[in-house]
């Protein structure tokens, strides 16, 4: 089970261990924010790309603001108890955070969008929909996939614009 790698063996012997508890960390960093993009975009349909860029902007505030502290606690007690400590840290947050988020009711619509504008306007998210298997098949699709995965390979290993250097 993945999650009793992470804490019952916070130091993995082994590489594969490692990437393991990577990938599962990575797994529920992408289902939280997932899940907070996805509750921003229904509350704001009318402001879509404002409202994901700022619960973006949210989330790397968060990352900012915890640098120091956590920088700081590595240098007085050590990698382990650091990120055992601030992942507990974290996940409480989550779990209070997330008891506030919840869904717009049903057949609800912000006020500019029911005093004018068109039903197709008011339903109308995107010019084409695609299925998971046509999104995957397109090269705009694997280009921005390529970008984000080598972008925050760049960042993990401290020589990208969030490295120790700035």
């Amino acid at each position: 089970m993945p999650s009793r790698i992470a804490f019952a063996r916070p130091r993995p012997g082994t590489l594969t261990a490692l990437y393991l508890a990577y990938a599962v960390a990575g797994l529920g960093a992408g289902i939280v924010y997932g899940t907070a993009i996805g509750s921003a975009l229904k509350w704001f349909p009318d402001h879509r790309g404002l409202a994901a860029g700022l619960t973006a902007a949210g989330f790397g505030a968060g990352s900012a603001f915890t640098v120091i502290p956590i920088a700081n606690m590595i240098t007085s007690a050590g990698y382990q108890a650091t990120f055992i400590r601030w992942g507990i840290i974290q996940g409480v947050v989550v779990v209070i955070a997330t008891s506030f988020l919840k869904s717009p009711p049903a057949g609800w619509l912000p006020q500019t969008w029911r005093s004018r504008g068109s039903d197709e306007v008011r339903t109308r998210q995107a010019p084409v929909s695609f299925t998971s298997a046509e999104m995957a098949s397109t090269s705009h699709f694997w280009l921005m996939y390529f970008h984000d995965d080598h972008g925050g390979h760049r960042r993990l290993d401290g020589d990208g614009p969030a490295g120790p250097d700035g």
